[in-house]
């Protein structure tokens, strides 16, 4: 979930977060903490989690075309 919001407000550095929240899952399921299942569906429901936030409590940008 915090990837996903952390990528709305720095787009620039997205890559960055969701490749350090992948290597936090991998760890996860390294170390026997969880199984693959758990950590997909955990990427799953925080990335829903964080879209719905977004939703929510933040406005939608304004583009200025002129």
């Amino acid at each position: 979930m915090i990837t996903t919001v952390l990528s709305n407000y720095y787009p620039r550095f997205s890559f960055i977060f969701y490749i350090l929240a992948g290597w936090v899952g991998f760890e996860r399921i390294e170390d026997f903490a969880h199984f693959p299942s758990d950590v997909i569906a955990g990427a799953v429901l925080g990335t829903i989690i964080g879209k719905l936030v977004l939703l929510k409590f933040c406005p939608a940008k304004k583009q200025d075309n002129a």
